[in-house]
């Protein structure tokens, strides 16, 4: 199963730590990732939120799941993700509290 990672990244200092963390644990369950963390390091610096968000929805289309990683609900791009995922019927997983 392929599964996106949602959560917090604008003005989180420690977003990448947390990601990383939540895709290794997804890998330990024998899937593969798409962690959209990954994105901003390919990308123009130019790029608005709203076409980085357009590159993490078509990600978020090509997956069996989505995981909903702590503090999901104060960023407005998870928020927006767990939306679509909604509307298209993905499966939503949450990220435990730890």
């Amino acid at each position: 199963m392929r599964v996106y990672l949602s959560g917090p990244i604008t003005g989180k200092k420690n977003y990448m730590k947390h990601f990383a963390a939540a895709e290794n644990d997804v890998k330990r369950g024998g899937h593969e990732v798409i962690n959209p963390a990954k994105n901003a390091h390919v990308m123009p610096r130019t790029t608005t939120h709203k076409e980085y968000m357009k590159v993490c929805l078509a990600q978020l289309d090509c997956c069996d799941a989505i995981v909903m990683l702590n503090g999901w609900k104060e960023s407005s791009g998870a928020r927006e993700e767990f939306c679509y995922a909604v509307d298209k019927r993905i499966p939503i997983f949450f990220e435990e509290e730890k």
